[in-house]
């Protein structure tokens, strides 16, 4: 196996991102390490956005049958979503939590 890159140690992944704003042709670069400066104990020790982002990659993954989310119930993803919803000026959120919980009733037909 190769040797750790020095230059990197300590770090767990690097997010880069792309986005454009309305009416704009070029693309804005974001790029952020990613440490242990990041790391909570828990899921519930994570900010509020960062709990909710938590319950839609459990669900997509749940949707897609990963072997990792077998153990995560729909209820479960569910519970966290509604905890962490916060601020819902759009009702996206709602939106999402009621995904889940038609997805959690047609799993048990």
């Amino acid at each position: 196996a190769a040797a750790p890159d020095s230059a990197h140690h300590g770090e767990l992944a690097f997010v880069k991102m792309r986005y454009k704003r309305r009416g704009e042709d070029k693309s804005v670069l974001i790029t952020t390490p990613v440490d242990d400066s990041n790391a909570v104990a828990t899921v519930d020790a994570a900010p509020q956005d960062v709990r909710f982002s938590v319950a839609v990659a459990a669900f997509g993954q749940k949707l897609s049958h990963v072997a990792a989310v077998d153990s995560y119930s729909y209820q479960a993803i569910a519970a966290l979503a509604a905890a962490s919803r916060g601020t819902d000026a759009f009702g996206y959120r709602s939106d999402f939590l009621s995904l889940v919980r038609l997805a959690d009733g047609l799993s048990q037909r």
